[in-house]
């Protein structure tokens, strides 16, 4: 078997997308804003927290691989195809099948979903375009570091990007998704640069302080947050950070080798985000589909989050597969040595080319009744 991965990281993969559904549960589902006392303020408060650790796991496993890996254009055209081709297909989806309203503005930004970021969808995206075109120059320079001096620095991010925001709640200069990325990126890049980092942490001590950290954090969110506001679970809070790191190297240290499950299960990770988190999606799922307003007051709160963040992960799942399989038989060629290659590319063409005249026509019809 060549270049097999193993599966321990792959498996946090897996954990942390899990987390960012609940995450999507909370927010989008509107659970944390409206439930403010009793059990369940404390269950939404964990459950959103969930989504910025896996955010920073995301990352902290890109600097981690990539700063022993050549840049490479391919990396970014695979990640935009998956992302251009759900935003058009939920765009032409939520005009055609769920009667959404859409303006010529609202197509072109489904058009170009990197570029625009409607409704803060697919945010993470250009921030990690955005590190990974850095990550040769990022590379570089922390090679030409000692241990000690990339130790200095990483302290001093920590001090600005994270200690300051979360104890003060202020807004850092350094404040923002991408230096928060080339962050993570570098705490990746460092535990793989000087791996003693990471045999020299204990198993069971790294996940007695991950208990500590993760507690400390929902009560301090809970209790004080009049005083913090939503600074404590932040993916640049401190505690966020911590957790993230004690993830990872709890998991790196794992005995797995190789399962062509879990890497399977993992490989529609990012796909399960760019389904369950597009914009008309998430408006229909949570509250129109899922009914999470049910249940805000509900002592079955968290049986409910569980049970919607396994159906929305597996259902993403399925549908991710089918894309890689659809798009593996358009790479080997099944597809387009066939006269369903004219269908195929004529489907496309008319549904994205008409789409913007039947808004137009939508919206003159509008005007005339009225």
């Amino acid at each position: 078997m060549m270049n097999e991965r193993k599966s321990n990281i792959e498996l946090l993969r897996i954990v942390s997308m899990i987390m960012i559904v609940f995450h999507h549960y909370a927010t989008h589902g509107g659970v944390y804003w409206n439930v403010s006392d009793g059990v369940n303020e404390w269950i939404s408060t964990a459950m959103i927290s969930f989504g910025k650790i896996g955010v920073d796991i995301f990352m902290i496993i890109c600097g981690y691989f990539m700063v022993e890996q050549q840049f490479s254009w391919k990396r970014l055209l695979k990640l935009e195809i998956p992302v251009w081709f759900y935003s058009v297909l939920f765009g032409v989806l939520a005009y055609f099948v769920f009667g959404d309203e859409l303006g010529l503005g609202n197509v072109l930004c489904f058009l170009f979903p990197v570029l625009t970021n409607q409704g803060n969808q697919y945010w993470f995206v250009p921030c990690y375009m955005a590190t990974v075109l850095l990550s040769p120059a990022i590379n570089k320079a922390v090679k030409s570091l000692d241990t000690k001096m990339f130790q200095r620095v990483l302290l001093i991010a920590v001090i600005l990007i994270n200690v300051v925001p979360t104890l003060f709640h202020v807004t850092s200069i350094f404040d923002g998704n991408i230096s928060l990325f080339v962050f993570l990126y570098l705490i990746g890049a460092f535990l793989r640069l000087n791996p003693d980092v990471i045999h020299k942490i204990r198993p069971w001590c790294g996940v007695i302080l991950l208990f500590v950290i993760s507690v400390a954090m929902i009560i301090g969110t809970v209790l004080l947050k009049g005083v913090f506001g939503d600074s404590l679970w932040a993916a640049g809070s401190v505690f966020a950070i911590a957790i993230s790191v004690l993830l990872f190297i709890i998991f790196v240290k794992l005995p797995i080798g190789y399962s062509r499950w879990i890497n399977g299960v993992a490989s529609t990770t990012f796909g399960i985000y760019l389904i369950h988190d597009n914009l008309y999606v998430r408006q229909h799922l949570w509250n129109q589909w899922l009914h999470c307003s049910d249940y805000y007051w509900s002592d079955k709160l968290w049986l409910h989050g569980i049970c919607c963040a396994i159906v929305v992960f597996a259902v993403c799942m399925v549908i991710e597969k089918i894309r890689q399989a659809l798009f593996f038989f358009i790479r080997k060629g099944y597809v387009f040595n066939c006269e369903l290659q004219w269908l195929v590319n004529d489907f496309l063409l008319l549904g994205i080319i008409s789409l913007p005249v039947q808004v137009l026509n939508r919206k003159t019809g509008h005007k005339e009744k009225g």
